[in-house]
C-alpha cells in the first residue's frame, strides 16, 4: 500500500512559481514514507490558463481565456485522473488537494472518481466516456448511486467499487473482479472554492459559459473520509463567490453515529473528520502567494487534517510555517492592473459568510484581539455570538480553557 497525494493547483499557478501557493507548499513537504513507512508519492496538476509549453502570444491568450473563462478545467481533471490511474493500486491511500480552481479541479476529481471508480491502465483510452457520463445531468442512470450505473463501473473499473451495496451486487452477479476492492478516498483538503469558473455572474454571457462546469451539487461524498475546507473573509469580488459544502454537519453526524438532531455545538470541533471554516485574507491570502504570514494557518490546517488521515510532511517544513505566520499581514493581496485578476475585480461586495462562530478559524480571533478596526462586514450575522465565545476563551465551540482541547495543538502543527 502506498499513499498518492494529488495536488491541482490555482489559476496560472505553476510549480515552478517564484511565491507558491499552499498547493505547491503542500507538495514540497510531503514526506517520502508515512509514519509507517509506507511510500508516499505525489501526482501535480498546474491551473488553469498556465500552459508552459506555449509561447508568445498564444501562451497570453490561454492565460486569458484559463484564467477569465475557465477553459481548460474539464483537461485538466481528466490528466489527474489517468495521472491517478497510471499508478493507483487497490489499497492505496488517495489524498486529493487544491486551490481556486484547483480546489474546483480537486473536488470534481473526487466527483469523477465517485461516478467513475478508477480504470486499471488498460482503460485509459475510455477516460473521455467517464468523464462525458460524470458531466450528464437529469439522467438517473447516471447518477452513482443508482444501481442503474453498476454495471458501467464494473465494466470500467473491475478493482473498485464505490460503494457497499455496489460490491455486493458485483459479487452476486459475478461482474467486475473477485478481488474487487470498496473505493473510499482518505482525505480532501482544499482552499476558498470559487464558483464553476469565477465568471461574473452580472456578466450577461454568464451563463452560457458556467452552465457545462457546474458541480452536480455542492455536497461532499460521504466516499471521503475526512475533508477541511479553508474560505476567506475578506474576498469582496463577486467573480470570486466561494462554492461551499452543503452538508458537512450531516456527514459528521454520520461519522459519529449520531441522531439527525443531534447538536454538533456540543462536540469539540477537532473531533469532526469534516470542517469548513473560515480563515482572515482575500482569496490570495487564504490560499498562498507572496505574502505567507496569512496563508501559513489555512495551509497548517489543511495539513493537520491530512496528517489525521495519515499523510506525512517534512518536520522541517512544517517548523517553517510556524516561523511564517503573522496574523496582521495585509488582508488583500493586490493584483496587477493589467493582469485577468484584476478585469474580474469590477464589483464587489461582501461574501455571505459563515451562519456559527464554530465555522471561524482561531485565526480570525487572532486578528480580531490585534486589530481594534477589524469588523468584517462578512461576520456581522455572527459578530454579537462571536465576541462573546472570544471573551470567555470559547475558541473551539465547547472547550472553555482553549489549552484542554486539541486547538492549542494544531496551533503548535505549524
Amino acid at each position: 500500500m502506498k499513499r498518492i497525494a494529488i495536488f491541482c493547483d490555482g489559476t496560472w499557478n505553476t510549480a515552478t512559481d517564484p511565491y507558491p501557493t499552499n498547493v505547491s507548499l503542500l507538495r514540497q513537504a510531503l514526506d517520502a514514507t508515512d509514519a509507517q513507512g509506507q511510500p508516499q508519492t505525489d501526482i501535480y496538476q498546474p491551473g488553469v490558463g498556465a500552459q508552459e509549453n506555449l509561447t508568445g502570444l498564444r501562451r497570453l491568450a490561454d492565460r486569458w481565456a484559463g484564467g477569465v473563462t475557465g477553459r481548460g478545467l474539464d483537461t485538466n481533471i481528466m490528466e489527474a485522473y489517468r495521472d491517478l490511474a497510471m499508478i493507483y493500486e487497490p489499497g492505496d491511500a488517495i489524498h486529493v488537494f487544491g486551490f481556486s480552481r484547483g480546489a474546483y479541479t480537486a473536488r470534481s476529481l473526487v466527483g469523477l472518481i465517485r461516478s467513475a471508480g478508477v480504470p486499471p491502465v488498460d482503460h485509459i483510452h475510455r477516460i473521455p466516456e467517464a468523464m462525458t457520463r460524470y458531466r450528464i445531468r437529469g439522467d438517473l442512470c447516471t447518477r452513482p448511486s443508482n444501481p442503474a450505473s453498476y454495471p458501467f463501473r464494473a465494466e470500467f473499473a473491475p478493482f473498485t467499487a464505490t460503494g457497499a451495496e455496489e460490491l455486493t451486487w458485483r459479487r452476486r452477479h459475478g461482474k467486475g473482479s473477485a478481488d474487487a476492492i470498496k473505493l473510499r478516498i482518505a482525505y480532501l483538503g482544499i482552499w476558498d472554492t470559487v464558483g464553476a469558473l469565477g465568471v461574473p455572474g452580472y456578466w450577461t454571457t454568464a451563463p452560457i459559459f458556467n452552465e457545462r462546469y457546474q458541480f452536480h451539487d455542492a455536497e461532499l461524498s460521504s466516499m471521503v473520509r475526512a475533508a477541511r475546507h479553508a474560505v476567506a473573509v475578506d474576498e469582496r469580488r463577486q467573480a470570486f463567490e466561494p462554492t461551499l459544502w452543503t452538508n458537512v454537519d450531516e456527514l459528521n453526524r454520520q461519522a459519529l453515529n449520531l441522531p439527525p438532531e443531534a447538536l454538533l455545538a456540543d462536540i469539540c470541533r477537532e473531533e469532526l473528520p469534516y470542517r469548513q471554516e473560515w480563515f482572515p485574507g482575500d482569496h490570495g491570502a487564504v490560499g498562498g502567494g507572496e505574502r505567507r504570514g496569512l496563508s501559513a494557518y489555512p495551509r497548517a490546517w489543511v495539513a493537520e487534517g491530512a496528517w489525521k488521515s495519515g499523510l506525512a510532511f517534512k518536520s522541517d517544513a512544517v517548523e517553517g510555517w510556524r516561523r511564517e505566520r503573522n496574523v496582521m499581514e495585509p488582508l488583500v493581496h493586490v493584483a496587477p492592473l493589467l493582469s485577468a485578476s484584476a478585469a474580474l475585480r469590477v464589483r464587489s461586495e461582501p461574501r455571505k459568510g459563515p451562519c456559527s462562530p464554530l465555522e471561524v478559524a482561531p485565526a480570525v480571533f487572532d486578528r480580531i484581539r490585534s486589530d481594534v478596526g477589524y469588523r468584517p462586514p462578512t461576520l456581522n450575522r455572527i459578530w454579537d455570538d462571536l465576541r462573546r465565545r472570544d471573551r470567555i476563551g470559547d475558541v473551539c465551540g465547547v472547550c472553555i480553557d482553549a489549552a484542554a482541547c486539541d486547538v492549542t495543538r494544531i496551533r503548535s502543527f505549524a
